[in-house]
């Protein structure tokens, strides 16, 4: 892979897995229930255009005894095409949850799994993380390529 495509995949991976892992807007803070969110974007740069759609919901609930609780579950897909050919795709599925009591963090968890596949490979990547009772109780992640 050359340098320009290792940096816009990078730069993709990067972007996209924020937006789907949580990246809530401003009215998150709300508790009106579950709220949805889409964004849709494509970018040329040259001989790459990089296409993303990503989308969830998101629920924020506070209740009158001070505890906030913050839920996200999200979906996003991507591609990468260099002079008009999908070079790369990915699509990955992300939830993740927050308890706070009194402002103090209570449990956390998280979860996510993408798939991305460009030439000659596709390669899987999952990832699980709990926080409850002031510890980690576990941190595990997966990646496994396989030929195409």
């Amino acid at each position: 892979m050359t340098g320009s495509v290792s940096k816009v995949l990078s730069a993709t991976f990067a972007a996209c897995t924020v937006l789907a892992l949580g990246a809530a807007p401003a009215t998150a803070a709300s508790s009106t229930g579950a709220q949805t969110y889409q964004q849709n974007f494509c970018e040329v740069f040259g001989p790459y255009t990089v296409c993303s759609i990503s989308h969830g919901e998101y629920t924020v609930v506070t209740t009158p005894s001070g505890n906030t609780m913050y839920q996200n579950n999200g979906k996003f897909e991507y591609t990468i095409s260099v002079n008009g050919e999908i070079y790369y795709s990915s699509e990955g599925t992300a939830h993740n949850q927050y308890l706070f009591k009194k402002g103090e963090l209570q449990e956390n968890h998280y979860r996510a799994s993408q798939t991305d596949t460009q030439p000659g490979q596709t390669c899987t990547y999952s990832y699980a993380y709990h926080f409850a009772n002031g510890q980690v109780q576990f941190d595990n992640n997966g990646f496994e390529c396989v030929p195409v």
